[in-house]
């Protein structure tokens, strides 16, 4: 009996943390109209496809230049699920300098953050004394995604 309990409920652990996972697929596409950095990698303005290649792990694609970094990145969720579905990337600007700082899937109500460069923390340091940082939106498109 004992045995059974703990298969079922082995099961059911199973059932819910496999969940999470599969909604960590993602394949994103944007034209983004300026240089940004995503950690300690500065990239031109272009035209971008971002993939996730493992948990925890996205391949940012130049489609212009045709190269491609791999970046860690925190999976999360988002506390309501837009409605509209959209993929929206987030970037955190200081004067002229953009870094990305979340990818948020509208689609499957995940959150993908980037964890901030020494560069952005000294720039956000420093704009708190003489300009606070501004949080700019583009809206992205999605070639493919899971829930």
């Amino acid at each position: 009996m004992k045995l059974r309990i703990a298969a079922g409920l082995t099961f059911l652990v199973l059932t819910f943390v496999s969940a999470p996972l599969a909604a960590q697929t993602f394949r994103i596409d944007a034209a983004i109209p300026f240089s940004f950095a995503v950690g300690s990698q500065a990239l031109p303005s272009g035209q971008y496809e971002f993939q996730n290649l493992a948990m925890g792990v996205a391949q940012i694609w130049n489609q212009d230049s045709r190269t491609s970094v791999a970046m860690m990145f925190h999976p999360g969720f988002m506390p309501v699920k837009l409605a509209d579905e959209s993929v929206t990337l987030v970037f955190h600007r200081y004067g002229q300098s953009y870094f990305l700082s979340e990818i948020r899937n509208g689609y499957s109500g995940s959150v993908y953050s980037f964890p901030e460069s020494p560069r952005e923390k000294e720039l956000r340091r420093t704009a708190f004394l003489h300009r606070p940082e501004e949080t700019v939106t583009l809206v992205a498109r999605a070639i493919a995604a899971t829930r």
